[in-house]
């Protein structure tokens, strides 16, 4: 097996891997009643149909990066962009686990909606599409 194989075996596997993480956001439907139990602690009024926006916002802050990590793929290099996104993305959903503990009763779902939906959704995007492109 020469170098090559060896290195383009290894690109699609962490293509998949990385697709993995990019893709969870599709399990928000699973998650859902979960991360609504965990925040009616502080907020009583929050039901399963109001945390459903959640979902919309990340989708729609995907599609708003999706061009823009290709763009700084080619200028930074594809595993320096992913790197830090993956990065980025796991703060994220750590930070996002723990918003219990740092927000008060009126900001805590805001916080959450700004922080899982809209930065995750940005990060997600960058992430997308430059596995994709690397492979070809």
């Amino acid at each position: 097996m020469s170098k090559y194989n060896i290195l383009g075996f290894l690109g699609c596997l962490g293509g998949l891997f990385i697709h993995l993480i990019v893709g969870s956001p599709y399990q928000w439907g699973i998650i859902n009643g979960y991360i609504t139990s965990y925040f009616k602690i502080l907020s009583p009024e929050l039901t399963l149909e109001g945390n459903s926006i959640v979902f919309p916002v990340m989708m729609f802050s995907t599609g708003v990066t999706i061009e823009a990590g290709v763009l700084l793929a080619e200028k930074f290099g594809a595993f320096w962009v992913l790197l830090a996104t993956e990065l980025l993305i796991a703060g994220t959903m750590f930070g996002s686990s723990y918003l219990l503990n740092f927000t008060g009763n009126c900001l805590i779902y805001l916080v959450f909606v700004v922080v899982y939906g809209c930065i995750f959704g940005l990060l997600v995007g960058i992430t997308f599409l430059i596995p994709i492109i690397e492979i070809n």
